[in-house]
């Protein structure tokens, strides 16, 4: 519900396979393939980390919960998410979206600790890595409590509306029920 891409109840529609996901990325999806692993890189030689991507299911809930870090680090637990934009700022709090998508995924590898790397896109969209566009954020888990608190209460909500979706299709025709969540509030 607080991504500015896809609307909540088109999510709806794509987990209760009612609708389908037709989206194959971008030019801004693809540059950020693209320069990932040199961040990573990057970041494993100059902070003397050992970064590599992984990933976290779990079936706790009705869809499941999947998360598929950037990096994740063996050695100290340290979960990282990696976004390439053209909107920089100076605190982490500004950056809403991956912010919540960060502690989802330190909850996911149950980790304290995540860095959000946040590479200024080039109008030219250029592949060579410059490190004066990189920002790193560090983000405590034990500092965004109440924030975890309300992404949890927005899981719940849309795992409800996903059985209530998958159970009466029909439903789907009223449309504004669904685009209310414990989200909207999150960022």
């Amino acid at each position: 519900g607080i991504s500015p891409f896809t609307k909540r109840f088109d999510l709806l529609m794509q987990k209760a396979q009612i609708a389908e996901d037709t989206f194959e990325g971008n030019e801004y999806t693809r540059y950020g393939d693209i320069m990932e692993p040199k961040i990573r890189e990057f970041l494993n030689e100059s902070k003397g980390c050992d970064f590599k991507e992984d990933k976290r299911i779990a079936d706790d809930i009705p869809i499941g919960r999947r998360y598929h870090a950037d990096g994740y680090s063996e050695t100290t637990g340290c979960v990282l998410e990696i976004k390439t934009t053209s909107k920089m700022h100076e605190e982490v709090q500004d950056y809403g979206v991956y912010l919540v998508q960060l502690l989802f995924g330190m909850e996911m590898f149950d980790s304290e600790i995540g860095w959000l790397a946040v590479y200024e896109r080039p109008e030219d969209f250029s592949e060579e890595f410059d490190p004066r566009r990189l920002r790193l954020y560090t983000v405590k888990s034990s500092d965004y409590e109440d924030l975890q608190k309300r992404m949890e209460l927005a899981i719940k909500s849309f795992c409800d509306d996903l059985k209530a979706l998958k159970e009466n299709p029909f439903i789907a025709r009223s449309e504004e029920r669904f685009s209310r969540n414990a989200a909207t509030d999150l960022v």
